[in-house]
């Protein structure tokens, strides 16, 4: 009967912009939702984005929320992972795992020692032997340190450390947004970076991260007009609209800057769709795009780019499949940053699937 229950579960998403955090627990094969939050540093310092204290927003939010009694499951950003992928026959996980660390090496400029690598691995079903095809994730080992002892300075129990792209991949596959054999595009816009993946089925395919997104528009404007983040941000309400008209607002400048930064980065987001669909599309038609991310939040995305590529386009719901008390607090907390969730709460599914 015990082995029914799980305990809880905290995934924590160290994000440039914000800590936002997800507590779930599982029982009889349902997930619960226990506790959601968000610490957002433009809110707590006036002067975002010099001075986002990530150890003393911890702390906060651990003496606030109690979360020093779970284990944290947490993330090592998007921009920080390099990857390749492998074709292998079936073997015993030791030899695998010595093959991939051996290939590791090849692919680094730096030591195998300062490195920390993790794979996913799924069966070739176009191939007549047993082979795998293995996508490998690599980073520096101080940029895991580093996280982790964020954390440990926090009195937070480190657990398992994941890639935003993987979790996002969980959140989408728990909530029933991916298929096996189908195609989808996911565009994950954080605050200074902006990621491009193709996922078939359950698997990420590819994935590019360009140096660029909607937070830093707002970083631009700060240093070219001298004016603080609060009112940076209002310069980039309603970007995508067709009616856009600059000379509307009080700063033409500004407003004009914000739409041409904005522009760029759409730019780019449609380069790598592009790109992805001269070398994959034929194979694999792609059913959907997905936007997740607090960059993607209020800008029309999901409209520009259905009406530009025919192809269905919607923000996920990270907690379609999580069940909530019927008078939970979180209903409206869900409501109004579904855009930001998705990769806390793929840390937390980690732990409790």
């Amino acid at each position: 009967m015990f082995n029914m229950i799980k305990k809880n579960t905290l995934g924590l998403d160290l994000g440039q912009r914000s800590i936002k955090g997800v507590l779930l627990h599982k029982r009889k094969k349902r997930v619960f939702l226990d506790n959601a939050f968000i610490f957002d540093y433009a809110e707590s310092n006036p002067n975002f984005p010099n001075n986002a204290d990530t150890a003393l927003g911890l702390k906060a939010l651990s003496e606030i929320h109690g979360l020093n009694k779970y284990d944290v499951i947490f993330n090592i950003g998007n921009y920080n992972i390099n990857s390749f992928d492998l074709k292998l026959p079936a073997m015993p996980k030791k030899d695998l795992s010595a093959i991939i660390r051996n290939e590791v090496a090849k692919h680094i400029n730096y030591a195998i020692e300062k490195c920390s690598f993790d794979y996913t691995a799924s069966l070739d079903e176009s191939s007549k032997e047993k082979m795998y095809n293995i996508k490998v994730f690599t980073t520096k080992l101080s940029k895991v340190n580093a996280n982790t002892a964020l954390l440990y300075s926090a009195n937070l129990k480190p657990y398992i450390l994941d890639a935003d792209i993987e979790a996002i991949a969980r959140m989408l596959s728990f909530n029933g947004y991916l298929k096996e054999g189908h195609c989808h595009i996911l565009v994950d816009m954080g605050e200074t970076h902006t990621t491009v993946a193709l996922l078939l089925g359950k698997q990420v395919i590819s994935l590019t991260v360009i140096k660029q997104s909607m937070g830093l528009i707002s970083h631009n404007l700060i240093k070219s007009l001298s004016i603080n983040y609060g009112e940076a941000e209002s310069f980039k309400k309603d970007l995508s609209s067709k009616d856009n008209n600059p000379f509307r607002t009080s700063s033409p400048i500004g407003h004009q800057m914000a739409k041409e930064d904005f522009d760029e980065i759409l730019s780019k987001i449609q380069e790598n769709i592009d790109y992805l669909s001269e070398f994959h599309f034929k194979k694999w038609p792609v059913e959907a795009f997905f936007f997740t991310g607090g960059g993607s939040k209020g800008q029309g995305l999901c409209e520009l780019f259905e009406e530009h590529y025919k192809i269905k386009c919607l923000v996920p719901n990270p907690f379609k499949n999580i069940e909530l008390a019927e008078d939970s607090d979180n209903k409206n907390f869900i409501f109004n940053n579904i855009n930001s969730m998705a990769t806390s709460v793929g840390l937390a599914l980690r732990g409790v699937t």
